[in-house]
């Protein structure tokens, strides 16, 4: 009788780790992966309209989207090294230090 109840009362906590950790599994492989770069580059629509003359060149832009601003794509090369450091420092300053996932941030959380 009393390795039942010592049973039960270690059996609760089990359950609830055994269902997260199927349901962890079970979006693991139901997640669909992201977009390409190509083909999110492809579906970017920006939130501002131009208007070009005969020879393309900008006469004006109106915003015609005002959910959210985007503006135009730009490249690595054109942004500042050190702007993408302070991205990368104040989004995740361990991501040089693991590969994609940080466990210890998601076992903090």
């Amino acid at each position: 009788m009393f390795l039942i109840r010592r049973l039960s009362k270690y059996s609760i906590p089990a359950v609830i780790v055994i269902v997260v950790l199927l349901a962890c599994a079970t979006a693991l492989f139901w997640v669909k992966s992201p977009p390409s770069f190509e083909r999110a580059k492809a579906q970017f629509r920006p939130s501002d309209a131009q208007l070009l003359d005969r020879n393309g060149q900008v006469i004006h832009e109106l915003r015609v989207d005002f959910r959210g601003r985007r503006l135009p794509w730009l490249g690595l090369d054109s942004i500042s090294p050190i702007l993408a450091k302070t991205v990368v420092a104040a989004e995740d300053h361990r991501f040089y230090d693991h590969h994609g996932v940080d466990w210890l941030a998601l076992a903090r959380s």
